[in-house]
């Protein structure tokens, strides 16, 4: 078929349709200008495979017009009208349905067809989907002319069709035939078009012209300059009550979660106390294996022998551990020493304390004596190996040490036991902390091999004197591991006197690392137990939403021939999913303390009560 002068304007170069059903190899035809193409064929051809290809697919199509070419190559919106023989009709308006966020559709060129259609009576505002088949065929057909493109393709429009209305579609095709192209997909025998070009499919192409008209006036017809946002498309298919209902609540859910959530981790969740690194600390408490140092080697996997769970460090065994090659030094606290210091105190008389520095910053709540920071009026504690001295102003004005209390003591000179110190702090109570040395005992002894059979005799002797329950065992031991070996002596400890009580970096790290295991699975199993409830009733509230989504979807995808609306509706659903999550994190960190845990549960939250939804799109869509 040629147009005059011999040129072919619209050519389909080597088509090929192969699967189960249709078998069709290298079809070639053309439908280049204004009038009406048949194709034709038994069922099961591959009719509507071959428009589908053409009107959906890429293709060697060539057009005579690069405008049209060009329209064909990027955006077919305006280009093509598409009557599917299986439409799809959403729960939708009469006037939506056809108008399709298309505003060169006018309602007065719709009525006008309604009118030829013999459906006038239909209310715009009525939903399609109570209309009867024959009507939603109408005005599928309608919806499809009103869009006036130049290429118009129908695929077995008659269906649902009386012979009334078989007749009206007929007369409507010859009258727009005379300025459009339009090809007609059908088997069906009423539809007699006097003036065609009949393509017969059934194991390839016959083409045969109209007789009445040999030579027809070319399809040179640009469509309007018109786009449609397909981002507006996307975003008025989210728009609507239950969204902004189900938005609304899932914040209030997931907000309330959170509370509870902080709520819970306040109460239970256990941050690492503050250690020195490669320091153990051993002391005396449950006097037991118990609860305290079952969590830590259950987290570290250590294996405490049966008959060891009674053991404690007795004085007798500091030689020995001092042997070990990962350590280097091992403190331990004066009994006798301590019980003068509190004697003094009691009866408001001096007395001399020296206390390392780590000690008083991390561990003086051990001791459970008044040396520690806390205690300080003003000023500061002094520091190790320097002559200086934190008093209370008590002392000073009871001892006359040269001091003038006319002024800040703070910054002055006493002499104390034959040594000047200065002072750096004042304390609370009565009691004189001075700088610490490994060279004077006041109340921490640095183990020596040439002094340590007299502290030990001394303390051992001052217990039995008193009578304590535990005489051999030592109240508290610093040991200062080699660099890098705190875990090695730590473990060693553990497995050799297991009823001591321990604390160190390490100890610390993995004993609450342990602990909040079994808190954060059991607020876990509430978060999900929850969250999934209310994910599953959000989806079953959904899903009717969703799939008539999808619908209109799939109409939109047959009128504007692009999958961008499904995109942008993906992207919108995901975009504001995301910014709930990403505002709940937000006000979780400004709020919760424990946001740093608390926000892996918002995470998990959002992934169980949005995720569900989102795949169920995914399924629908190419279901």
């Amino acid at each position: 078929m040629h147009l005059k002068g011999g040129a072919v304007l619209v050519r389909v170069n080597n088509l090929t349709i192969l699967n189960k059903r249709i078998s069709l190899k290298n079809l070639s035809f053309n439908f280049s200008s204004v009038g009406i193409y048949l194709v034709t064929g038994p069922n099961g051809s591959g009719k509507t495979s071959v428009i589908e290809r053409i009107v959906y697919g890429r293709n060697d199509i060539e057009f005579e017009y690069s405008k049209q070419q060009e329209l064909y190559d990027k955006d077919r919106t305006f280009l093509f009208s598409y009557v599917p023989q299986n439409a799809v009709f959403p729960d939708m308006s009469v006037w939506e349905y056809v108008s399709k966020k298309n505003k060169s559709v006018q309602k007065a060129d719709l009525l006008k067809l309604m009118e030829e259609f013999q459906i006038s009576d239909i209310p715009l505002n009525k939903s399609i989907r109570l209309l009867s088949g024959g009507e939603k065929k109408k005005l599928s057909i309608i919806c499809n002319f009103l869009k006036n493109t130049p290429y118009i393709f129908l695929d077995e429009p008659t269906n649902h069709l009386d012979d009334s209305s078989v007749i009206v579609l007929r007369n409507i095709l010859e009258k727009m035939s005379k300025s459009k192209t339009i090809i007609v997909a059908t088997h069906d025998s009423r539809l007699t078009l006097e003036d065609c070009t009949q393509i017969e499919i059934d194991n390839g192409v016959k083409i045969t012209n109209s007789d009445s008209m040999p030579y027809r006036v070319a399809n040179s017809t640009f469509p309007p300059d018109e786009s449609v946002s397909a981002f507006r498309i996307a975003l008025s298919l989210w728009k609507g009550k239950w969204e902004y209902i189900i938005v609304g609540l899932s914040i209030l859910i997931m907000l309330a979660l959170g509370a509870y959530t902080d709520m819970q981790l306040a109460s239970n969740y256990s941050i690492p106390e503050q250690s020195k690194k490669d320091v153990v600390v051993a002391y005396d408490s449950e006097k037991v294996f118990g609860e305290l140092n079952k969590v830590y080697v259950k987290g570290v996997k250590l294996n405490i022998a049966e008959d060891k769970i009674f053991t404690m460090i007795q004085y007798k065994d500091i030689p020995d551990i001092a042997r070990s090659e990962n350590i280097n030094t091992i403190l331990l606290y004066d009994n006798e020493y301590f019980q003068m210091v509190l004697q003094s105190i009691q009866n408001e008389e001096l007395a001399i304390v020296s206390l390392p520095n780590d000690v008083q910053t991390y561990y003086s709540g051990l001791l459970g004596l008044p040396f520690g920071v806390e205690y300080l009026v003003s000023g500061r504690l002094p520091e190790d190996g320097k002559n200086e001295i934190a008093i209370s102003k008590r002392l000073i004005d009871e001892y006359s040490l040269s001091v003038q209390m006319d002024t800040n003591p703070i910054g002055q000179e006493i002499i104390l036991n034959e040594t000047e110190y200065l002072i750096v702090g004042i304390m609370l109570y009565d009691v004189a902390l001075v700088s610490y040395s490994s060279e004077q005992n006041y109340g921490i002894y640095q183990y020596s091999e040439d002094t340590y059979e007299e502290f030990m005799s001394r303390n051992l002797k001052h217990k039995k004197e008193f009578d304590y329950a535990y005489r051999d065992e030592l109240e508290l031991a610093i040991f200062h591991a080699n660099t890098s070996e705190e875990k090695k002596v730590l473990d060693g400890l553990m497995q050799l006197f297991p009823a001591n009580n321990y604390f160190s970096q390490i100890y610390a790290l993995e004993w609450s690392k342990e602990f909040n295991k079994a808190v954060l699975s059991r607020l876990m199993l509430i978060n999900f137990l929850i969250i999934g409830i209310v994910s599953f009733a959000f989806f079953l509230i959904s899903k009717s939403h969703i799939q008539v989504c999808i619908q209109k979807i799939k109409d939109y995808k047959s009128y504007y021939f692009t999958n961008r609306i499904l995109y942008f509706h993906y992207a919108i659903i995901l975009s504001k999913n995301l910014i709930i999550y990403l505002g709940l994190v937000y006000i979780n960190q400004m709020m919760s303390e424990f946001s740093f845990v608390s926000n892996t549960f918002i995470a998990i939250n959002a992934i169980i009560l949005f995720v569900p939804t989102m795949v169920y799109h995914l399924v629908k869509k190419s279901a």
